[in-house]
């Protein structure tokens, strides 16, 4: 992802454009200091779906280290009550 940097006072109409445009994110910066970044609803969409996936293997890994796994029957077992259920 390609970065575009401004000052938040330009913030106007054309960045904005550009931002949707060319698919870059936008930090707002004062005095400086990186205030925010700015995203297209779909970059940020597909960050929050990544984000989701990585969690849920971190959770997994956990479970691993912690020995709360199951053999393939019991795992077949679980996920078809599962199903039924939703």
């Amino acid at each position: 992802m390609k970065t575009l940097i401004v000052d938040h006072d330009q913030l106007g109409g054309p960045v904005k454009r550009q931002l949707r445009r060319e698919k870059t994110a936008l930090v707002v910066d004062s005095n400086g200091q990186t205030q925010a970044y700015l995203v297209d609803a779909e970059a940020y969409d597909g960050m929050q779906a990544r984000l989701r996936m990585l969690e849920g293997i971190a959770r997994g890994e956990k479970a691993i280290r912690q020995g709360r796994v199951f053999t393939q029957a019991q795992a077949k077992k679980q996920m078809a009550r599962w199903l039924r259920k939703n």
